[in-house]
């Protein structure tokens, strides 16, 4: 009965986990996101986007043979604890105590207005940590 417990209740906890407050600054259509420099706030950790890397995503309305990635250089903060590192969209990086994804950038890619300018880039982030953090 304990495990079964400690099962549901870490499940909740991930569950509660993965979801991202509100709080950030800058709204990309409904969804929070931050800038170069900004910090996001996943409710666990922070992470502050430092530099674009790559952005090989197909640009909307053109024909390609794989769909690209964008890839940043970011600051993860948690507690007393701080690491650099990279991020490609959709792979899960294991960092701090949990698991961080850079789910979606913005803007799309596009033929016709190229992203001349990094601050243009916003990014939105999920973070879930270990379920042995949440059950101490």
């Amino acid at each position: 009965m304990l495990i079964r417990s400690l099962i549901v209740l870490g499940i909740g906890g991930l569950a509660m986990a993965c979801t991202t407050p509100a709080s950030s600054e800058t709204d990309c259509g409904g969804t929070p996101c931050a800038a170069i420099g900004e910090p996001f706030e996943s409710g666990e950790a922070t992470i502050t986007a430092l530099e674009v890397l790559e952005d090989s995503r197909c640009p909307v309305g053109a024909q390609c043979i794989q769909a690209g990635q964008v890839r940043i250089r970011a600051l993860v903060s948690r507690g007393q604890r701080e690491r650099e590192i990279e991020l490609t969209t959709g792979e899960p990086v294991e960092i701090v105590s949990g698991t961080l994804t850079l789910t979606q950038a913005w803007p799309e890619m596009s033929i016709e207005h190229p992203i001349g300018d990094a601050q243009a880039y916003r990014f939105h982030f999920t973070w879930v940590p270990h379920l042995l953090d949440r059950l101490y």
